[in-house]
């Protein structure tokens, strides 16, 4: 869906609280939110994540934190008994600003970038 070299950009917000991160954004016109709850400890993360656009069910992800990026995947059916993967990365390193990366995970291919999330104070 993102074309490293054509991306779609549209205006968002992302609030982090807790142990929640909430997230909106829009694509063709419409808006889409996102909410993660994460538990667990760094070593061994669940996070629960829900997305209008990409996971209106819901997908949970495991991970770990690592040098204040959250590494989180998740697999989920793609048709013909095929099992795509999600990876998400939320970037904490900065007190200034949040990253919020999303990668679809094809099979053979491997991760596809699919969305950039940049926030500021």
């Amino acid at each position: 869906m993102m074309d490293p070299d054509k991306p779609d950009r549209s205006e968002g917000a992302i609030t982090a609280s807790g142990n929640a991160v909430l997230y909106r954004w829009s694509h063709g016109g419409k808006e889409h939110n996102g909410k993660m709850e994460f538990a667990g400890q760094p070593a061994a993360l669940r996070a629960s994540w829900v997305d209008t656009f990409h996971a209106a069910e819901g997908l949970t992800l495991h991970g770990f934190l690592q040098h204040g990026v959250m590494h989180l995947f998740g697999t989920y059916p793609a048709g013909n008994g095929v099992e795509w993967g999600w990876q998400i990365e939320v970037d904490t390193r900065d007190r200034e600003s949040f990253g919020l990366r999303m990668f679809n995970v094809v099979p053979a291919e491997g991760p596809v970038p699919a969305v950039a999330l940049l926030a500021t104070r």
